[in-house]
């Protein structure tokens, strides 16, 4: 099933690599994120279902685990408690948002949000495999230094 953004004039969807993100629970949080939706759809009312693409967050500053994220310890970003959404469509582009994994080309038009500079979900090399190969590397470069020095 395809989850879009219920952001007006936002067509983002879960299938474009764009995070995700749930209404909270909590009351008074959920009442903010509904002003702000309602701030481009008049007369809106959110449902169980109702999501916010990432690109209406501020980048890391709203998510909770953004450097692991970025460094490749964590898989999934996750959102602040307190994070409330705060860039409307027109405000989304590439110079508004922060902190990105995804190279975009300059261009003065508004780009859709899989060339922004916002987090997306895609396959990442692990911290793990990152870490051994500069290992690796290291000890080459160190194993070649003392074989040129021995000779």
């Amino acid at each position: 099933m395809v989850n879009r953004c219920v952001v007006g004039g936002c067509s983002n969807t879960n299938k474009d690599g764009v995070t995700c993100h749930r209404f909270p629970k909590e009351k008074s949080a959920r009442q903010k994120w509904e002003r702000f939706v309602q701030s481009t759809r008049k007369n809106w009312k959110c449902t169980d279902h109702s999501i916010i693409c990432g690109a209406h967050f501020v980048v890391p500053d709203d998510f909770e685990n953004f450097m692991q994220w970025e460094m490749g310890f964590k898989s999934k970003l996750e959102l602040k408690k307190t994070a409330i959404p705060s860039i409307t469509p027109s405000k989304v582009t590439k110079e508004t948002v922060q902190g990105s994994r995804r190279d975009s080309h300059d261009s003065g038009a508004r780009e859709p949000a899989s060339q922004l500079d916002i987090p997306v979900n895609k396959p990442r090399v692990g911290a793990v495999h990152k870490l051994t190969v500069a290992r690796v590397n290291m000890f080459s470069r160190c194993s070649y230094q003392f074989l040129n020095l021995t000779i």
